[in-house]
């Protein structure tokens, strides 16, 4: 019986940390968006000073979106999350006119690109479980429009990933 009790207190204890650190992780994805955002607007440096910390921050809702399951509310928060940062739309600085190209939020930049290399590169490395996480996270961007069709490739490249296939190249 005492057994019984530790573990239903261990299931306890380990179900509190979690959601705590959810929300935790939710609120410094946030506050890292806007902080970014913030720096940019005020800044004078070229959009390309701000490129790590938005690798760091694409790294951060990967990461998250493979080990947050599937079935999780927090997988739509990390989607909902994208699309504020979406929503914050291209940020003009002084001097700055509405032709320049880098649009910090509107675009996401980098985002699918980061996408692609942990495809290419982590995926495959990922336990079954951590992979359909990431796997969702990502149909999730497609459909809701976060990200452009481009990001279908994902799945294309999961599935022939998945089946073996020989990848196809083009030659000129």
């Amino acid at each position: 019986m005492a057994l019984v009790a530790q573990t239903a207190a261990f299931v306890y204890i380990y179900a509190r940390i979690s959601q705590i650190v959810e929300r935790t992780l939710s609120f410094h994805a946030t506050e890292f968006i806007l902080n970014i955002n913030y720096r940019y607007a005020q800044s004078n440096e070229p959009a390309t000073f701000f490129q790590q910390d938005i690798h760091d921050l694409w790294y951060m809702f990967i990461r998250t979106a493979q080990v947050t399951d599937a079935d999780s509310p927090s997988q739509d928060r990390h989607v909902t999350q994208l699309i504020f940062a979406k929503g914050l739309g291209t940020r003009l600085r002084t001097g700055q006119t509405a032709d320049d190209t880098f649009k910090l939020w509107t675009d996401l930049p980098y985002l699918l690109e980061d996408m692609r290399e942990a495809w290419e590169k982590q995926s495959m490395k990922l336990d079954p479980t951590h992979r359909r996480n990431f796997a969702v996270f990502t149909a999730r961007l497609l459909a809701l429009g976060v990200c452009d069709s481009s990001i279908s490739w994902c799945a294309l490249w999961l599935l022939r990933s998945a089946r073996n296939f020989p990848t196809v190249t083009h030659s000129s």
